[in-house]
């Protein structure tokens, strides 16, 4: 047989290279496994709250960094079905008790977020009840502020229009 100056590897050097095929191999797959997942960390104040993802309770806050698969996802005080069943529930009595319940509707608003989870990255979330709060009552000063001024700019029409014809 003519000498090509390759030699075949002996067990030794056999041995190395799976292990080493095998070390690699395993690295990508875990690594592929585990690298698409991304991290949620939640903060409220006061702490101690019940925390909501997409309407399921995930614990009270402080939550960090919980494993989550990439993608949308929506934090909230308060789970989703409450904002739904409160929407539908006046929207079956008419346009009256919807606008009625724009305060409630303020409050679910200002308790949520929507939140982007990317892979390998931490998406930190806080959330105040204070805030919460001031949304029911900036929503209710928009409410009657605007009907108010609605009627008032009515008043000083009617008086104007009646002070021409006249």
């Amino acid at each position: 047989m003519p000498d090509t100056g390759y030699s075949r590897p002996d067990t030794e050097d056999r041995v190395k290279f799976s292990l080493l095929f095998s070390i690699l191999y395993s690295t990508l797959i875990f690594g592929w496994l585990f690298a698409q997942e991304g991290f949620l960390t939640v903060k409220t104040r006061p702490t101690g709250m019940e925390i909501f993802l997409d309407g399921k309770e995930i614990g009270r806050s402080t939550i960090e960094m919980m494993r989550l698969k990439p993608g949308n996802y929506t934090v909230a005080l308060f789970p989703s079905d409450s904002l739904e069943d409160a929407y539908w529930r006046a929207r079956e009595r008419g346009i009256v008790e919807i606008i009625r319940r724009i305060p409630d509707f303020a409050r679910y608003h200002a308790a949520s977020v929507r939140v982007t989870i990317i892979e390998n990255q931490e998406t930190e979330v806080f959330l105040s009840y204070d805030d919460v709060l001031k949304a029911k009552r900036n929503a209710l000063f928009a409410l009657w502020g605007g009907s108010s001024c609605l009627f008032l700019t009515g008043a000083i029409l009617g008086v104007i229009l009646c002070s021409l014809f006249h």
